[in-house]
This record gives C-alpha cells, structure tokens and sequence, in this order.
C-alpha cells in the first residue's frame, strides 16, 4: 500500500518540484542551470523559497519582534541585497560583513556587529560608520572611545552588551551560552561594565543574549526565550538600564536527515509572546528582535555536483563526483558534527515521475550507493549509504539545505580545485513594490 504524503519523512526536493524527470530550482531545471555555470558544480539559491520562510515566520511570531538576518550563514551579495527588502536588520560578525552590507546600501542603523574577537582596525571602522557594537569583554570599550578620538566621528556608536547567561538551550547543535566560551559576559561582570562605560563617556542601550543554534525543538526554544527575556529584564531594572535595544537570539533549526521534522513555530511564537510582554513592562518602546541565519536561507540552498565515475570496490558501487568538501564541508560531516549523517539528496536528473510518488514511484528500481568527492581523502564522503535510482556519469546529484554555511564556510583552496559557482534566483515579481 501506497504511503499517504502526509506521513512520509520530510523531504525538502518537495519544496523546489521538478518536471520531466528534473529538479526544479527556482523554476528553472537544474540541467540548464548546470550549463549556464560551465558545467562545474554549483550552489543555487531558490529565493521564492526564502520569502515564504521568512513570510510564514512573520505569520506565526509576534509583529512588533523584528527578525534580523545573520549574515555569517550566507553572505553571496545577490542574496543580501534581495534579504535587504525582507529583513529588518542585519547581524554581522567581521569588518568584511560590515562593509559589504554598507556597500549595497543598507542604513548603519540596520546593522548590530557582534563577536568575541574584534579587532581595533574592525571597532574603528564599526565607530566611523554608526554601526551599533555588541561589547563582550570590557576591554572593548577602551577601544571603543580611542576609535572615537582616531577617527573624530561626531557621535558615539550605539552600544550592546552579549549576556552569557546562566543557562542552556536543550537539545541543541552548538551552544554559545550557558558555559565557559567565549562569547559574551556573565550576568555578573554588567555592574563593572556599565561603571566603565560611564567614565568613558559612552553610553550602552542595548543587551543581547545568543546561547546556541540548530535546535528543532519549539518548546525549548519557547523556554529559552522567556528565561532571556527575565533576564534582561532583571539586569536593567538591577543596573537603572534605559533599554533601547534588545536581541533574544534564535537557534531555530532546520531538518537535515531522515526523521527530522520542520520547526514547529506555534510554542516559539507563544514564548515569544511571553517574552515582548516581560520585556515592555521596562521598555515599551525598546527595539526586539530574534536572530536568524541558517532558518532563513538554509532550506532554499541546493548545492549540485556531477556524477564522474562509477565502481564497484568491495561488492559497494561509489559514485565519485566533481564535488567534494572543499566545496561543502558541512555535508560531508567535517564541520563539527559529532556524527556524519547525510544531508538529504536526491539525482537530480532522475526523479520521480510525479511529485505524489517521491521518494520513487512503485516499482522504481534503485540501489544503495555511496556517494564520494574528488578529493584524495577518505573525509571527502557525502553519504556512505544512501539509496538513489541508478545513477551513470553526467547525471547531476542534489544536495539540499545547503543555503547556510556552504560555500564561504569550506576550504576551497585544498587542493586547488576551481571553486563552486553560485546563483541567485529571484522569484518573479520581486522587485516590484
């Protein structure tokens, strides 16, 4: 008996569709986007896909929490000057961030620079452009005030403070809280912070709290939420803290293997709820905003490679493609993952006949593969077992939720291989108001 399509694993290919046996990627078939680049391997960006996560997001939480976009997931220019029409604000964490977004015009006042290791060069540049700076170590607001004196700038940048709070995001990817790292300062060191900022003149408005990403439980994202929002709420009224401005984070994650379900948004909007209401009781005119990067643009990502050879080694046919972890470390399980558990993929230019028969129509043959890089090391694998229809050299492979920390966070000069090409494909319509 045929599983209905609403019990099936979620599976992303769902979301692009194909036609006559091809992918779709922003309704163009990804045979004719693998020309157009030169027949090399490639990233596309389906940005239809990422305005309906961004719009359903919007949907579900509450309007007047402002969703930034963290630029560190994916920093490909086309796509920030399309995310510039959608976002609210922009999280950076470098200079090169900071410039690029400036470049294309978006307001200083829209962007919030924050990370453990600024440099002078980086806080003088900060200081000059009017980007609000998110201190964590007090030693920064000493060059914070000689970046003003360096530079002359007539007014001081508005400041924030990272919080490493006292507690944990459950069930997490990575955390960046609620243990000894190097992001931020405990609740603890505020007091001290504040009285150093005044004997330099400068003025912090803003407290951001950021404990960790990739987390598809709601309930847990919901808890932590309300335990930032108490938080921050407690240490302004404890340190008569005009609040201004106010990052909760995120960590909202997105599915990347089978058995894994799409974020449910309707406990994390409920704690955001809560959240904005503890907070307004101390700054009814503060600006709120969560922090997203990965489940913005991760889920409309694709990266494709091309099927090289095929050979059986051991009684297990290995497809070797063009690919490799020098284009994509994160799915080949080489960035930081403790298990290597592939990335959803699908041929690309042998699917399914119809979109109600995914993964494979009844009787569809198909055959467990592992899927190799070309690289000469044995890390260079995207699935070790993985169950595709048969596959021959020239046949496309897909590698879906490879919008985030793709391209920029792999080592593409190992070996000099040619790096990947990158495509951004707006959705029709997009530019019109």
């Amino acid at each position: 008996m045929t599983e209905s399509r609403e019990n099936r694993p979620f599976h992303p290919a769902c979301r692009f569709g194909w036609q006559d046996g091809e992918l779709l990627i922003g309704g163009r078939k990804v045979s004719h986007l693998h020309r157009s680049v030169g027949c090399r391997p490639f990233y596309a960006y389906d940005g239809g896909i990422l305005q309906a996560q961004l719009a359903a997001l919007r949907e579900a939480i509450p309007q007047d929490v402002a969703v930034h976009y963290a630029v560190k997931a994916n920093g490909f220019p086309p796509l920030l000057a399309f995310m510039n029409r959608l976002a609210d604000g922009f999280d950076v964490a470098s200079r090169g961030e900071m410039e690029a977004l400036l470049a294309l015009g978006v307001p200083a006042e829209r962007l919030a620079f924050a990370g453990p290791g600024k440099g002078v060069e980086e806080i003088a540049a900060a200081v000059s452009a009017g980007v609000r700076i998110v201190i964590e170590e007090e030693d920064e607001l000493d060059d914070v005030a000689a970046a003003l004196a360096m530079t002359g700038a007539s007014l001081p940048p508005p400041l924030a403070v990272r919080i490493n709070p006292p507690f944990t995001l459950k069930r997490v990817g990575l955390r960046m809280g609620g243990e000894a790292t190097a992001f931020g300062l405990p609740p603890e060191a505020l007091g001290s912070l504040l009285a150093r900022a005044r004997a330099l003149g400068l003025v912090i408005d803003g407290l951001h709290v950021f404990i960790g990403s990739q987390s598809l439980d709601g309930m847990a994202l919901a808890d932590s939420h309300r335990q930032t929002a108490r938080l921050l709420r407690d240490l302004a009224v404890a340190h008569e803290m005009a609040l201004a401005w106010v990052s909760l984070g995120g960590g909202y994650g997105i599915p990347y293997v089978t058995g894994e379900r799409p974020l449910d948004l309707a406990p994390v909007a409920a704690g955001l709820r809560d959240a904005v209401a503890i907070l307004r009781t101390i700054a009814p005119r503060a600006w709120i905003a969560i922090e997203l990067g990965r489940y913005l643009v991760g889920g409309a990502g694709v990266y494709v490679m091309r099927v090289l050879r095929r050979k059986t080694v051991h009684g297990r046919t290995v497809l070797v493609t063009d690919g490799g972890l020098h284009h994509h470390l994160a799915a080949t399980g080489n960035f930081g993952q403790v298990l290597h558990r592939p990335f959803p993929m699908a041929l690309a230019t042998r699917m399914p006949a119809g979109m109600d028969s995914w993964p494979a129509g009844e009787g569809e043959p198909r055959e467990t593969v592992t899927i190799a890089g070309r690289l000469c090391t044995p890390l260079d694998v995207f699935a070790r077992t993985i169950s595709l229809p048969p596959a021959r050299p020239g046949d496309l492979v897909a590698v879906f939720q490879s919008g985030a920390y793709g391209f920029e966070a792999s080592p593409q000069a190992f070996l000099h291989h040619p790096p990947p090409a990158r495509l951004f494909i707006e959705p029709p319509h997009a530019g019109e108001s």
